[in-house]
């Protein structure tokens, strides 16, 4: 068999593993479709209203409890089994993810974690991700697991949940030549919702804000939002006595920083692969421990292999 020979059959067969490969995303397409359509005509799930309801019930009249805060499993239930396997240890009364619990935000990825929630004693509310807006995530979010933006009290919490995942266009008018880089589409917050966000947090409550991209802090660079950055950190500038923490996920690791009175904790470092570490991240498995005790609140990082 001389080379051109050899040559032509590896080219034939680079291209019907690029036919097979276009065929299987077309199958996937088809049967994510099929299945979601089919989702929409049956009764919502609900799970975060359900676990809600339990954490609400079981905490109801104690001055103390505790929560743990996670994020960015991406389909890897092992890391995510370890922290609840640690609950016999620090006690947390629930759990609550900051989203990207899917890779790709697929009818079947969903049902793993819906699967996976099920058989959990410990309940989760949870939060949506980039990753789980890819595709049809966000129909898949709102029947499994209600509302992408949402609000519930646990006696004098507040605990808020902000989609701020959505990539989008700055709607300014360019003038080019001159624009360079100024047209790239930017993750980031609506301008309505954080107009309805300062209202939630008028009154005497402290408040936990959970969303999935932290704010634009040199600290989190090339891992946070911009559209309407500026604006939410004021918000949170302006409330700082009666803001608890602001917890996110996105980056694979754990940070925390404190800006203008307020904490930003990042707890992204419950999956399969963390991002590499640099001043201010540390890249280790983790997950962050919130207790509240007589209306104070403390919280510590706790790392594992």
């Amino acid at each position: 068999m001389d080379i051109a020979m050899i040559i032509g059959i590896l080219l034939a067969l680079a291209v019907l593993s690029l036919l097979g490969y276009e065929l299987w995303q077309d199958l996937r397409e088809y049967l994510d479709d099929y299945w979601v359509d089919k989702l929409r005509r049956s009764a919502p799930v609900h799970l975060n209203l359900k676990n809600i309801r339990k954490i609400q019930n079981s905490i109801k009249g104690k001055d103390a409890f505790s929560f743990a805060v996670i994020g960015d499993t991406q389909k890897s239930f092992a890391s995510f089994q370890k922290i609840l396997q640690n609950q016999s240890a620090d006690k947390f009364d629930f759990m609550v993810h900051v989203g990207d619990f899917t890779s790709s935000g697929r009818y079947t990825q969903y049902m793993n974690m819906v699967r996976f929630l099920d058989e959990t004693a410990i309940p989760v509310v949870c939060g949506i991700g980039n990753h789980d807006i890819s595709n049809r995530g966000p129909e898949c979010f709102v029947h499994f697991f209600g509302p992408l933006n949402f609000y519930f009290d646990i006696n004098s919490f507040r605990f808020i949940f902000i989609n701020n995942t959505k990539k989008e266009f700055v709607p300014d008018i360019h003038e080019l030549p001159g624009a360079d880089h100024q047209y790239k589409p930017q993750r980031g917050m609506e301008a309505e919702q954080i107009d309805n966000l300062e209202p939630l947090l008028q009154g005497n409550q402290q408040h936990f804000i959970f969303i999935h991209t932290p704010p634009d802090f040199s600290t989190f660079k090339h891992h946070s939002f911009t559209r309407n950055s500026e604006r939410f950190i004021n918000l949170m500038k302006q409330h700082a006595a009666k803001i608890s923490g602001v917890f996110s996920g996105h980056i694979h690791g754990h940070s925390e920083l404190v800006s203008d009175g307020v904490t930003y904790i990042v707890s992204g470092g419950a999956g399969k692969k963390l991002h590499a570490s640099r001043e201010g991240i540390t890249n280790k498995f983790n997950y962050v421990l919130v207790k509240v005790e007589s209306g104070s609140v403390s919280h510590q990082v706790v790392f594992f292999d």
